[in-house]
C-alpha cells in the first residue's frame, strides 16, 4: 500500500499501536530463539538434531492435543465469558498449535536448521521493513505480518523452548498472560495444568498481537498487549482506561456520545458529499468491526483504515491477524447492502498534530524511539499508553 500523510493523533496512535507491538513481537521472538540455539549446543554432543527432531514433534503434537482438550472442556461445560474472560473463551492456541504442529512435521529434520537460521512458521523470516507497515491479509508466502505467520510462529518458538526444558520467556507483543476473569474460579482440571506450560488453575497464556476483547479487563493496560476492533480504537482516540473496558462496536454504535464521538454521516449508499466529510482520523464502524480512516476517500470512494482484526480459520484463503492497513472500497461494501450501513464518528477530542508527517519519516520516528527505549526489546509488559513515542508531534 502506498505511502501516507499523517496529520491526525488518533491515525499516529494507532499506527504506533501496530508498529511497536510488531518490533516487541521481533525481539521476543529473538529473545526465544536465542534460548533455544543455545540449548540445542549444548545438548549436540549428547543428542542428535534427529532425536531432538523427534522429541518436538511429539511434544507439538502433545500441546496441540491439550490446547484443544482444554477448549472442548469450556464448550462442554458451557463455561461464560463472566468466568473465563473474552480472550480465553474465544482463544486460538489450540489452532496455531495446529498449524504450528503440520507445518513442523513437514520440515523433516530441517526444521532444526531453518530455526537457527531464522526462519519461522512458513519458512518466514521475522522482518520487520522500516518503509511501511503490515497489510492484513498479506499472502503468508512472502510477508510475516498481517497474516497468521507472526502469531504461528511465537506458538512455534515457544512450544519449542518448553520442550527442551527451558525456562519460559517473556514475550511482550507475542504473547499475554490472561488470568481468568473470575478470580474466585478456578476452572481447568489438573490434568490439563501439569502437562502443558501455557496455562494453569489461575489462567492461561494467549499469543498474537490480537485477542478477542483486547486486554482490556486486566488491572493494567500495557503498551505492548494486544487488542481487538474497538480496544484499540479506544485507545486511539484518547479514552480513559474506564472507558476502554467498556467500549464495543455495539456500544459505539447505540451510545456514541458517551465515549466523547459524533456521528459525521451514515452512508447507505454512497454520496458524493457525504464522502467530503469523511477526514483522516474519522472512526469506520460498520456492523461488529470498527478502524480509524487513515486517508481521504478517492473519486472511486477507496479509504485505507488502520485496524486491528483477526480470521486464521482453516478454510479462510488469505488470514488475517493483528495490526495493520486495511483498503474499503465504500461503494461495493454498500451495494446491496443497504440495511447494514457504515457510519463514521469522529472524536469530539479530535485535533492535528502540530506538524504533518508521511507514514514513512513517522515510522522511521517510531522505530528510533523503540530503540532508545527498549534496545533489547522490552523484558515484560510494560504499563503505559504508545503515545510515548510520539509525544513530541503534539
Amino acid at each position: 500500500m502506498q505511502e501516507f500523510k499523517i496529520n491526525s493523533a488518533s491515525v499516529a496512535h494507532m499506527a504506533t499501536q501496530v508498529r511497536v507491538k510488531q518490533l516487541a513481537t521481533r525481539d521476543s521472538q529473538y529473545k526465544v530463539l536465542a534460548s533455544i540455539v543455545e540449548t540445542w549446543e549444548k545438548n549436540q554432543a549428547d543428542k542428535s538434531g534427529e532425536a531432538n527432531y523427534k522429541e518436538i514433534i511429539k511434544d507439538l503434537k502433545e500441546y496441540s492435543t491439550l490446547s484443544k482438550s482444554i477448549n472442548d472442556y469450556f464448550h462442554e461445560q458451557k463455561i461464560p465469558a463472566t468466568d473465563l474472560g473474552y480472550p480465553i473463551k474465544f482463544n486460538k492456541t489450540d489452532l496455531q498449535l495446529k498449524m504450528a504442529y503440520k507445518y513442523a512435521k513437514q520440515q523433516d529434520d530441517n526444521l532444526i536448521a531453518q530455526i537457527k537460521n531464522g526462519h519461522f512458521y512458513n519458512n518466514q523470516y521475522c522482518y520487520v521493513d522500516s518503509t511501511k507497515l503490515p497489510v492484513l491479509q498479506a499472502d503468508n508466502s512472502d510477508s510475516y505480518y498481517g497474516n497468521e505467520n507472526s502469531s504461528v510462529s511465537s506458538v512455534l518458538l515457544a512450544s519449542i523452548n518448553a520442550s527442551l526444558g527451558n525456562k519460559d520467556i517473556n514475550m511482550p507483543g507475542a504473547a499475554t498472560f490472561f488470568p481468568f476473569y473470575n478470580s474466585k474460579y478456578t476452572t481447568l482440571p489438573k490434568t490439563f495444568t501439569k502437562d502443558y506450560d501455557s496455562s494453569n488453575e489461575n489462567g492461561m497464556m494467549l499469543f498474537g498481537d490480537y485477542q478477542f476483547g483486547g486486554h482490556r479487563y486486566l488491572k493494567y493496560q500495557f503498551i505492548f498487549g494486544p487488542e481487538d476492533c474497538s480496544s484499540s480504537v479506544g485507545k486511539a482516540t484518547g479514552l480513559a482506561t474506564e472507558q476502554i473496558k467498556t467500549i464495543t462496536t455495539r456500544e459505539m454504535r447505540e451510545n456514541y456520545s458517551q465515549y466523547g464521538y459524533e456521528l459525521v454521516t451514515e452512508l447507505k449508499s454512497i454520496d458524493e458529499q457525504q464522502l467530503k466529510l469523511i477526514q483522516p482520523g474519522d472512526i469506520y464502524l460498520r456492523g461488529t468491526h470498527t478502524a480509524i480512516i487513515a486517508t481521504l476517500p478517492d473519486n472511486e470512494s477507496n479509504i485505507t483504515t488502520l485496524q486491528f482484526a483477526r480470521d486464521i480459520e482453516y478454510a479462510t484463503e488469505k488470514k488475517i491477524s493483528g495490526g495493520g492497513l486495511y483498503n474499503y472500497n465504500l461503494s461495493e461494501q454498500l451495494k446491496g447492502h443497504s440495511s447494514n450501513p457504515i457510519y463514521i464518528l469522529r472524536a469530539e477530542n479530535s485535533k492535528p498534530l502540530d506538524e504533518e508527517v508521511s507514514s514513512l519519516d513517522f515510522l522511521n520516528k517510531i522505530d528510533n524511539a523503540y530503540t532508545d527505549l527498549y534496545p533489547n526489546g522490552p523484558d515484560g509488559d510494560v504499563v503505559g499508553d504508545c503515545s510515548i513515542f510520539f509525544e513530541d508531534l503534539g
